[in-house]
């Protein structure tokens, strides 16, 4: 009985001997046990410089309260204040006042009178050729080119001007014809003012192959 004990103890010796050694030496074994093993790590600090330190301090600050819905709502602007011997008074800015202000002028309560004034044509008794009316038609539209000028007045009438006019144009011997005119000293003298200022005429063509020609001429001053 000992005996039997003494062996199987030998052999139960054995036994783990060798599965001891295969453990030892089996590389998967060793490999998985590597695995576990726990590696150790160096860890080393570094100081940061000051500036470094002071912007991160700022970056941590804590943000302002942003609201959570933006006020659409339109903000007026403040009142216009002026100035005015020291007192403030609020409304709108008073207008520019305009460095030229255009004078205003009242109107007249009669109309303007329109003058008008014409010279009709004559017959001719001395000389009756088509060359002589149309210089004769020259001269009376001189004529009353200057009446327009010299009549200012509100009298109306007619006035006949006789004169004679020289081949270079040059008025000569004028008279007014009372006989066939209106009494109005004012009218004669404009009538005669205005044959004085439309001189001198245009020089007689060549169809007209005279020293000098007489013209008569009715002035009518009228109102409309």
């Amino acid at each position: 009985m000992n005996s039997e004990n003494r062996i199987f103890k030998i052999t139960l010796i054995i036994s783990l001997a060798l599965h001891g050694a295969l453990l030892i030496f089996n590389p998967y074994w060793n490999s998985a046990l590597r695995k576990n093993e726990v590696k150790e790590t160096e860890i080393n600090y570094v100081r940061r410089p000051e500036t470094d330190r002071k912007k991160s301090v700022q970056s941590r600050q804590p943000l302002k309260d942003i609201p959570s819905r933006a006020n659409m709502q339109k903000i007026n602007p403040p009142p216009y204040v002026q100035k005015d011997s020291g007192i403030k008074k609020v409304g709108a800015p008073a207008p520019a006042k305009p460095d030229f202000v255009k004078p205003e002028f009242s109107k007249p309560d009669v109309t303007a009178l329109k003058r008008k004034i014409n010279l009709p044509a004559l017959e001719a008794d001395k000389i009756n050729n088509p060359s002589y009316m149309n210089y004769y038609q020259l001269v009376r539209e001189k004529i009353r080119r200057s009446a327009y000028q010299n009549y200012t007045r509100d009298q109306t009438g007619e006035v006949y001007i006789s004169f004679v006019i020289s081949s270079a144009g040059n008025l000569k011997d004028i008279q007014l014809i009372e006989n066939k005119s209106s009494r109005n000293e004012y009218l004669g003298e404009t009538a005669l003012r205005s044959v004085r200022g439309s001189a001198p005429f245009p020089a007689f063509p060549k169809e007209l192959d005279y020293a000098q020609l007489s013209f008569n001429v009715i002035i009518s001053f009228e109102i409309e």
